[in-house]
């Protein structure tokens, strides 16, 4: 009988194990690959481990056992416990598939407008992205809440979109080819800036959105950071609160919005004050002393070391930050934590914006120099 109760327990064991493990496989291959989870195929698996586990209590009730007070009590036990846990691990799914976007709600159907008409009601939706699967969960979930959005490979093609469409809203990833987050968001608020234009909401959209990154992304005109995987109601949430935010929120917040170059100014008088000989050679220093940092980092790249450009980023970073460079002090950031995970992908993608975004300080510190 033991022998019959413990086959029994096995056979419902691995349906158990598998549904869940279908299920954790299925949800990585969403977040990674943009594919939607199979409920059903969880459903069958874990339907069937619970019609087994009641058959472990039958095997065990009259196999070679009289029906007891005890046995009956025992069926009930374990009938209502699979039944609990049935019911649980339904919730949990159903939970976790919200919050992702993908859980069937059959009462819920969203109209997603047509591009020009979502561009008339100023709810038309830009997403700067670079990465092709995130391209697709993002846009299925924007879609999933109503909506209608258009897609750029990076900054540069965002911009030349703006040329031709007007966008109530932008989600931008921080880090893309050509022109990045930052630098995206500071070009448009500049050019609002310029020509008096309203200023759009730009939402950032990163995977590792770090506390102490916070101002670096507000002085780039950025109001809200988010974190991908991004879930479906915190994105709502965000979308609702700056999209239709009223107009006279719109203003309060741009001119708590400081508009930045390569260079912040406010920042670098905020450490020294306003006398123009420290800031001057402040300036000087920094450009004389960088490339020869620049350059050991290059040689680090040809020797592959990356615990030494984990240093020398640090050290760039600390000099740039204290002469107000933000975003080339957010690059060294960056590649000081690529450096100490050893993460030559994320590295050799740094490598080729250091030169570029070191060009742009030392533009805006000549014309500082030469007025």
């Amino acid at each position: 009988m033991e022998d019959r109760a413990l086959c029994y327990t096995m056979y419902a064991v691995i349906p158990t194990i598998a549904s869940c493990a279908s299920f954790f496989a299925m949800y990585r291959r969403q977040v990674n690959e943009g594919v939607p989870i199979n409920y059903s195929i969880i459903k069958t698996l874990l339907g069937f481990s619970v019609l087994i586990w009641l058959a472990v209590v039958f095997s065990n009730l009259f196999y070679n056992r009289s029906i007891t007070n005890a046995s009956i009590a025992e069926f009930s036990f374990v009938m209502i416990f699979s039944l609990f846990a049935a019911w649980h691990f339904n919730t949990f799914v159903q939970n976790v598939l919200s919050k992702l976007g993908t859980a069937i709600d059959k009462d819920a159907v969203s109209v997603v407008p047509t591009i020009e008409d979502a561009e008339k009601a100023g709810e038309l939706v830009l997403l700067a992205e670079d990465h092709a699967v995130n391209q697709v969960v993002i846009s299925k979930q924007l879609n999933r809440l109503g909506y209608a959005v258009e897609v750029a490979d990076d900054g540069r093609q965002a911009l030349t979109l703006m040329e031709n469409r007007s966008y109530g809203l932008l989600l931008t990833d921080i880090q893309m080819p050509n022109l990045d987050g930052l630098r995206l968001s500071s070009f448009i608020r500049a050019k609002e800036k310029e020509h008096n234009r309203k200023r759009m909401p730009i939402l950032a959209v990163t995977g590792k959105a770090l506390k102490y990154k916070s101002e670096i992304y507000s002085k780039s005109g950025m109001d809200a950071v988010l974190t991908k995987p991004l879930e479906l109601a915190l994105l709502k949430e965000n979308l609702e609160e700056h999209l239709h935010q009223p107009a006279s929120r719109v203003e309060h917040k741009k001119e708590d919005v400081k508009i930045e170059s390569a260079v912040d100014l406010d920042v670098l008088k905020s450490i020294v004050g306003d006398d123009q000989d420290i800031i001057l050679r402040l300036f000087t220093l920094f450009i004389t002393s960088s490339p020869d940092t620049i350059a050991e980092i290059h040689l680090a790249f040809t020797n592959q070391a990356s615990h030494e450009i984990e240093k020398l980023g640090h050290k760039l970073k600390t000099s740039s930050q204290s002469v107000g460079a933000v975003q080339f002090s957010a690059l060294c950031l960056e590649l000081e934590e690529a450096g100490s995970e050893d993460n030559w992908d994320r590295l050799n993608q740094l490598n080729s914006q250091l030169d570029q975004k070191f060009d742009d300080v030392l533009t805006f510190i000549q014309i500082y120099q030469n007025p």
